[in-house]
């Protein structure tokens, strides 16, 4: 039996996910390049700033560095319902919210209620003009997608019920660094 999380656990674990992933995948590099920087420093603390490596990273390159390895997924506003469906587009963004233009994979989930668990009766599947890829779930309330090259991806959630739905992101395994937390509400009526 699993142990019961509000819908704010299971925000924070979300986030927590995400910087796991990225400790595994980015940060390891990030240190050994800035170790290399550190250790070519002249041992009486001074720096001859005239003649440091071109290829040196200082504060305004790190921070952009930084901010393309962080990926915030951004819902746009959904479509009008027509037929018991909503069409939504997600765009990401880098940490300085500027658009990605990135292929990346991801999970999202449908759910019932914000941050909750998959949703027993709304299901997720391609827009009519697909953007993106759906690899797998296509048809269930939780699918893994890859954007387009654009850095977007165009979902279709159907639900019979007159009801809001949440659609939500999750970082699977190979996920950038990203931050999950933005939802985008679907109210079917």
């Amino acid at each position: 039996m699993g142990i019961a999380m509000t819908d704010e656990q299971k925000r924070e674990a979300r986030k927590d996910m995400s910087l796991a992933a990225a400790v595994g995948f980015n940060i390891d590099e990030a240190l050994v390049s800035l170790q290399d920087q550190i250790d070519a420093l002249p041992q009486d603390g001074s720096v001859d700033h005239d003649a440091m490596a071109d290829d040196a990273v200082g504060g305004e390159e790190l921070t952009d560095a930084f901010a393309d390895l962080v990926v915030v997924p951004t819902w746009g506003t959904p479509g009008a319902e027509a037929g018991n469906k909503i069409e939504v587009v997600c765009q990401l963004k880098d940490a300085k919210g500027e658009d990605l233009a990135a292929q990346r994979v991801f999970d999202v989930h449908v759910a019932d209620t914000e941050y909750g668990d998959d949703s027993a009766s709304a299901t997720i599947s391609d827009a009519a003009v697909p953007i993106g890829t759906i690899l797998s779930g296509d048809g269930t309330a939780a699918v893994r997608v890859r954007t387009d090259a654009a850095g977007q991806i165009a979902l279709e959630v159907s639900e019979v019920a007159a009801a809001s739905r949440y659609l939500s992101i999750r970082p699977c395994y190979g996920s950038p660094w990203m931050d999950p937390t933005d939802t985008v509400e679907l109210a079917f009526t």
